[in-house]
């Protein structure tokens, strides 16, 4: 609370004693009052201002709390203790993503006040009012937000590294603009739609394609474990690195390890694909089921097991919006297809193109 009460006292060369007597109170609830030990009650407030000829906001107001009301999202990456975060306009909230401890590839848009629901904002609200959150996990979205941030069209894309699953669920609470998936429908044979319809229900929703590109296990270039498929993982020797449930490569690998009838896999979970390739490139694991790219980047080679649509899922009000109007342009543009095509093991030939209008 901020108390005007010893300034306008002073203001009136009123001692303590007689500001008591004019409203009627003692000496100690006054300098109780002027030192914050206590507040006053409604019919103190009133007297005191009466008193002092002010009016009780003159004398008495809450002081606004610092920062930016936020909405914490649920983590999508590990951030214990983290007050670095990423601040985004969603749906009429400013939602807030911590980044994880250490982590230097994403600049802060504000930090976490301790114990608190708010933020102390490092930008200018405005300029935050442009950015624009996508979950999850092809590396491809880096190069989006790229070319999107060299337009100057005042819309930054922050790039979130999660699971398909996941990041379709940041979607459905409101906690991203939308989201990039890979996960593939056996008994419909079709990509991402099907969890489109199950995880954004009463939402519409487009399929937009990003990019096709292969998954397989990256393995050492020697191959020093003779490894030809999965059919091989099952031995009790091996270790094998994988994503977490409700990953596309997870899925995938349980599907095809139940198509050779192998067994529970015992694997080392890790949060995306460049961490699954550094894993089998440092030896850490034998074999690692990733993205034909990440093996590459890592100097792996690589034994393909399926060729995935990575899609992006955009909610309909949101592909209405400048910044969704802005995001989808820059997708289709001539130049990220062609730069998204340059990079090995990237197709971009339905780069941009929209592939479902799906309503969950």
């Amino acid at each position: 609370m901020r108390n005007q009460l010893r300034q306008l006292r002073l203001a009136r060369g009123l001692e303590q004693k007689e500001l008591g007597r004019l409203a009627g109170v003692s000496r100690q609830t006054v300098s109780s009052i002027e030192s914050g030990r206590s507040d006053p009650s409604t019919a103190v407030a009133l007297a005191l201002a009466s008193a002092l000829e002010r009016t009780v906001e003159e004398l008495f107001a809450l002081e606004p709390a610092p920062g930016l009301r936020v909405r914490p999202a649920l983590p999508l990456q590990a951030a214990r203790g983290s007050r670095r975060v990423v601040l985004a306009s969603i749906g009429g909230d400013w939602i807030s993503h911590a980044l994880p401890a250490g982590a230097l590839s994403t600049s802060a848009d504000g930090l976490l006040q301790p114990r608190s629901r708010r933020a102390l904002p490092l930008r200018p609200l405005e300029s935050l009012r442009g950015t624009v959150v996508v979950a999850g996990c092809d590396p491809a979205l880096a190069l989006l937000a790229a070319h999107l941030a060299e337009g100057r069209a005042g819309v930054r894309l922050v790039w979130l590294q999660a699971a398909s699953s996941a990041a379709l669920s940041a979607v459905a609470r409101g906690e991203a603009h939308l989201a990039g998936a890979h996960l593939y429908d056996e008994p419909s044979r079709e990509f991402n739609v099907p969890f489109v319809r199950a995880l954004l229900p009463g939402r519409e929703a487009l399929v937009v394609n990003l990019a096709r590109w292969r998954e397989g296990l990256a393995v050492a270039r020697s191959n020093p474990r003779g490894i030809r498929g999965v059919q091989d993982l099952g031995r009790k020797s091996l270790r094998v690195a994988t994503r977490e449930p409700g990953a596309g490569a997870r899925r995938l690998l349980d599907r095809l390890l139940a198509k050779h009838g192998v067994g529970a896999v015992h694997a080392t979970v890790l949060g995306s694909h460049a961490e699954v390739a550094q894993a089998v490139a440092l030896g850490a694991v034998d074999a690692g089921v990733t993205t034909e790219s990440a093996a590459l980047a890592a100097e792996l080679r690589f034994l393909p097991l399926a060729e995935e649509r990575s899609d992006l899922v955009v909610p309909l009000e949101f592909a209405r919006e400048p910044r969704g109007a802005r995001l989808l342009e820059t997708l289709a543009s001539a130049a990220f297809r062609r730069d998204l095509g340059a990079i090995a093991a990237y197709e971009s030939r339905q780069c941009g193109e929209v592939l479902a209008d799906v309503r969950g």
